[in-house]
């Protein structure tokens, strides 16, 4: 990164327009965050274009310099939409989860294995909250992603909620 920069930075620019693909590559994700204040201190005046999948790259942008570009697939062939600013919420600042789900799409950041057993788990607790199929696949869950998962602790109180509110309606 900051050699990347150093060479920019000598070539003094001013009025320009300086592209930089992906240059998250390699990085600890501490120097991520830093990407865009770095090559922004590079000279005066200059439109700065960073072409990233870094979600951390991404929420230590504006929402007013931030464009999204999406690949829709028409009839027609592949069509470019760009997203800007007045399409998604402010992003400077949040999590990099949240970027990865509301600005990127991701419908879960977990392995795919986990996602569809926890979602196994939803319709256990669902369906059958005291079986035996229930408690294996919840203790196993529990193994794999600890007792404090959110989503495992949102099963729990679930299945628990509906025993009492059953206990009370008898």
């Amino acid at each position: 990164l900051f050699i990347r920069a150093l060479g920019i930075k000598f070539l003094n620019p001013k009025n320009s327009i300086i592209l930089v693909d992906e240059p998250e590559i390699s990085l600890h994700p501490d120097w991520q965050r830093l990407i865009i204040k770095v090559y922004e201190s590079l000279g005066k005046n200059n439109q700065l274009i960073i072409a990233t999948h870094s979600p951390l790259v991404i929420s230590s942008a504006k929402k007013e310099s931030l464009r999204i570009l999406e690949r829709n697939k028409t009839k027609d062939g592949n069509k470019i939409l760009v997203k800007s600013y007045n399409d998604f919420a402010d992003v400077y600042g949040i999590e990099a989860n949240r970027v990865l789900t509301e600005i990127m799409g991701l419908s879960t950041t977990r392995p795919p294995e986990i996602e569809i057993k926890i979602r196994r788990l939803r319709e256990l607790a669902e369906k059958e909250p005291d079986s035996n199929a229930f408690y294996s696949l919840y203790k196993e869950l529990e193994e794999n992603i600890g007792t404090v998962d959110q989503d495992l602790l949102l099963i729990r109180m679930a299945v628990k909620y509906r025993k009492v509110k059953d206990y009370h309606e008898k």
